[in-house]
This record gives structure tokens, sequence and C-alpha cells, in this order.
């Protein structure tokens, strides 16, 4: 907790510092050119904070089919855009399905062409 309290004052002192920045910086471009406003400019802090991620994949693999997969996703921390994710994982099994089914059909035909033989040399 204590460590928590010290990270989030750090992170006020940061906030202002770089909001007194981006008002300077403004202010000067404004002069220069067209009108820029500090105000839009929101900064966001990421803590770095190591994330055990035989953990994070038992509580994904728990929640698998109570919570969405783009939520499943957006948990894991190496994954940056669950829906694209998503897509290449949808297109990924529709490409391993066509060529399942496209080795079955081979197989099926092989399978029919033997047959086929067979019955001809019987005939013979």
């Amino acid at each position: 907790m204590n460590f928590e309290n010290r990270v989030s004052r750090t992170e006020r002192y940061f906030t202002r510092g770089l909001q007194r920045r981006f008002e300077l910086i403004c202010n000067i471009l404004n002069l220069l050119s067209g009108p820029y406003d500090y105000t839009t400019i929101v900064p966001q802090f990421t803590r770095n904070i190591q994330a055990n991620l035989s953990e994070i994949a038992t509580e994904v693999t728990q929640l698998n089919g109570i919570v969405s997969q783009k939520t499943l996703l957006a948990q894991i921390p190496f994954i940056t855009d669950p829906e694209q994710e998503l897509k290449q994982l949808t297109e990924e099994q529709a490409q391993y399905n066509m060529t399942s089914f496209g080795r079955a059909d081979r197989e099926e035909e092989t399978e029919a062409s033997d047959y086929d033989e067979d019955a001809v040399n019987d005939k013979q």
C-alpha cells in the first residue's frame, strides 16, 4: 500500500509538470501560428508492473464461456488490440479448416479411386 501511495503521488507531480510544459508549448505555438489548447492534452501513465502470465492464463481459461472472447483477450498484457487478435484468430481457424477439409476430401477421392481400381481389377 505504501508503494501504491508513492507511485500515485509521483504520478500527480509528473502530471502537473507535463501540463505546465504543454501550456508553455501551446502558448508559443499560439504566438507563431493557429490556436492550440493545452487542456485537451491528457497525459496517460502506464505502470510497469510485472504480470504473472501463468496466473493470467489460468484466469482466462477459467473465464472462457463466461465472458466474451474480446474481454478475455483484453486481459492478456501482450495483446494490444483484442479486436485485431479476434479477427486474426478467425482467419487462421478458417484457413486451418479449409486445409483440413481439403486434405480430407483428397483422402476420400484417393480411397474412392482405389476402390474403383479394385472393382475394375475384380471384373477382369
